[in-house]
């Protein structure tokens, strides 16, 4: 199943990476392979593309207005009844805004319903929730995900429809526990991992026990083929069809998931990397309006529910101006 919240992700990356700086070769080549790879992979970079060229208009809205005032103001000198312009430009503004607003919601909003009426327990954007399991099992739910929980005689199921979820799993060697995302299942008995829906992949960290990661449809015909891996303790893995897997040992868990207190840890992340992280704990939409030098790290530790600030903050430690637009829905960095 095709994650299209994940492909927007991607598809908005490209878009900041492709009208922030020159690409090599090697990136270009990169990009078109992902591009041509899906049908969806192109509509949702023309989509992003049109938000980033409206966002540069809107960007000459939110200059510092004594920036505006001496470009304009030899203009509007001797002009009688300027403050009838100035507000007018003002209302101009505002419903450009909530025009953008408008078709970026039916945008997603379809999606969002679909996975509702699915789901058997739902997380809001920035919030972290428990769900206690019918078994005793924990599922702790990250930022905007859901699940769809399935107990049968034989096997206790929860498929990650979106978003990021950390399990508790009672032990029970008779019905095992099989967390499923996209084309991945990731199998133990009595263990705790997180599972993490991507683009088209999934994402494995282990934090105690052993879990057994591989296709679903190999758990359907309980075939071990050379795509089903085994993760111990402090192992990590990006597993799909479309992904090169492999283990990664001794991850720095506590940081990978630091979540689950409520925090996000950036250690030298990228800067782009670090606002559409961020982005998944902000209620609305993130717009860069600017070009950004992708060299720039970013390292703090901030809190989960305080996207907007941590977004202004290392914008401002950047060089650059976060502000919102229309308050939790449009937040603009140039």
């Amino acid at each position: 199943m095709i994650n299209k919240t994940d492909i927007t992700e991607t598809a908005r990356l490209w878009v900041i990476r492709i009208n922030s700086e020159d690409l090599s070769d090697a990136e270009r080549a990169e990009f078109s392979n992902w591009y041509n790879a899906n049908p969806s992979h192109k509509l949702a970079f023309e989509s992003e593309q049109e938000n980033w060229d409206v966002a540069e208009a809107l960007k000459a809205a939110f200059k510092p207005a004594s920036e505006t005032d001496k470009t304009t103001s030899h203009l509007t000198k001797n002009v009688p009844h300027s403050h009838h312009l100035q507000t007018k430009n003002g209302w101009m503004k505002a419903a450009a805004i909530f025009a953008f607003m408008t078709i970026l919601g039916l945008y997603s909003w379809s999606d969002h319903l679909m996975i509702l009426a699915q789901a058997d327990a739902v997380s809001s954007t920035g919030e972290q929730k428990r769900i206690d399991l019918p078994d005793g099992s924990l599922a702790l739910l990250n930022t905007n995900s859901a699940i769809k929980i399935s107990y049968t005689e034989t096997e206790r199921k929860i498929e990650i429809l979106r978003g990021e979820v950390f399990f508790k799993v009672r032990s029970d060697k008779n019905h095992p526990f099989r967390v499923v995302a996209n084309d991945g299942s990731a199998k133990a008995v009595g263990t705790a991992y997180s599972v993490r829906k991507g683009h088209e992949q999934m994402t494995v960290t282990v934090t105690e026990g052993t879990v057994s990661v591989s296709s679903k449809d190999q758990e359907k015909t309980q075939v071990h083929l050379k795509s089903t891996y085994l993760l111990g303790r402090g192992h990590q893995i990006h597993f799909g069809q479309q992904v090169k897997s492999e283990i990664t040992k001794n991850v720095d868990v506590k940081k990978q998931l630091a979540w689950r207190k409520g925090k996000i840890i950036f250690d030298n992340t990228p800067l782009g990397e670090a606002i559409i992280e961020l982005s998944r704990y902000y209620p609305g939409r993130i717009i860069v309006a600017k070009q950004i030098n992708k060299s720039k790290r970013v390292s703090g530790v901030f809190p989960s529910n305080k996207a907007s600030s941590a977004i202004k903050a290392i914008a401002r430690s950047n060089g650059l101006t976060a502000k919102e637009t229309v308050k939790s829905l449009l937040l603009v960095i140039y």
